[in-house]
């Protein structure tokens, strides 16, 4: 059942991704998959084929379904979801979550 609501999450936040409009100090989402990623920035191409370049700072969380992750987890072509605010005309990650690609698959 959480499976499902992780799937439908990630469901609801891609039909309303590209509809937010940025607006520094608060909190953004970028969701789609890394075009490109080193130790200081990840690149989000979004469904809308916008590329969201944000950057990475030893403040930035990763996490991978419920388990933790880190920088090296994330690769080029995976899906994320970025959660960033804005300072001046940068980007600034807090929180990177990972797709799980078997997340539709129940385990017994």
């Amino acid at each position: 059942m959480r499976t499902f609501a992780i799937v439908a999450s990630f469901v609801t936040l891609t039909a309303f991704a590209g509809q937010a409009q940025a607006h520094e100090g608060h909190e953004h989402k970028a969701l789609g998959t890394v075009s490109a990623v080193d130790p200081s920035h990840v690149e989000v191409k979004t469904k809308d084929g916008q590329t969201v370049s944000i950057q990475l700072n030893a403040e930035t969380k990763y996490q991978k379904g419920r388990t933790p992750a880190v920088l090296t987890d994330v690769k080029v072509a995976q899906r994320v979801l970025v959660t960033y605010i804005e300072q001046g005309e940068k980007h600034i990650a807090k929180e990177v979550l990972l797709g799980v690609a078997d997340a539709g698959k129940e385990t017994k």
